[in-house]
């Protein structure tokens, strides 16, 4: 993904829905999800991620944004959008 962003010269964009629900899924050498963000944050200039779900606390948690041994911690940009409703005639 790297190599081809990098040859594009464009970004390559993982975008996760639901990203809280990562927590429940472990790979067959038991790296989580986070160390892989973090390893493509930290060595794949070109590899961004975007992850959105509607249970902020389990996904700020899961992120560990405010744990000092989590391996997002310092790394992650956190943006809330408030709720998007249709405007009233």
């Amino acid at each position: 993904m790297n190599d081809f962003a990098e040859r594009s010269e464009t970004k390559f964009l993982v975008a996760i829905d639901e990203a809280q629900l990562l927590r429940f899924m472990r790979g067959k050498g038991k790296i989580g999800f986070r160390q892989i963000i973090a390893y493509s944050y930290d060595n794949l200039e070109n590899v961004k991620f975007l992850l959105s779900g509607s249970e902020v606390g389990l996904l700020h948690e899961f992120l560990g944004l405010e744990d000092t041994k989590s391996p997002l911690y310092g790394r992650v940009h956190d943006i809330l959008i408030k709720d998007l409703l249709k405007e009233s005639p």
